[in-house]
């Protein structure tokens, strides 16, 4: 791995680690993976899902958080933030239950992200928007 090689040996390492339950190895190995290959968006987003699936809410909303500072340059119109990255975040706070969190994802998004690259958050933020009562 010191050679850097292309995604898909990384993963075959890590499936490796996890076929013999060496949880900790394959999550070291994606945190070296994504040093190398954290430039693309959709890599962050695997991490997040892995940790997901693992029953580590914490630390996928944290591998979230890192991916959104790992994008962000703060400049004007926002940053290098990818629209996918920022639906896939409000997607996995909304099956955790987090509506709120959701809503501000994706509001957060519009307002940074360019106008003609954030369509699906704008429909985000419509599907998140609290329920008017009486």
């Amino acid at each position: 791995m010191q050679w850097e090689p292309e995604e898909q040996a990384w993963f075959t390492y890590i499936n490796f680690e996890l076929r013999y339950k060496e949880i900790d190895r394959a999550r070291a190995i994606y945190g070296r993976f994504l040093h190398v290959h954290g430039h693309i968006p959709q890599n962050w987003i695997r991490y997040s899902r892995f940790e997901e699936r693992l029953g580590e809410i914490t630390a996928a909303r944290a591998a979230y958080e890192r991916a959104i500072a790992y994008f962000e340059d703060g400049g004007e119109n926002g940053s290098n933030l990818d629209e996918s990255l920022l639906l896939a975040y409000a997607q996995f706070e909304e099956r955790q239950g987090e509506p709120d969190r959701a809503r501000a994802i994706c509001q957060y998004g519009v307002d940074y992200l360019p106008e003609e690259g954030s369509q699906e958050l704008q429909q985000g933020l419509r599907k998140y928007q609290p329920a008017i009562t009486d």
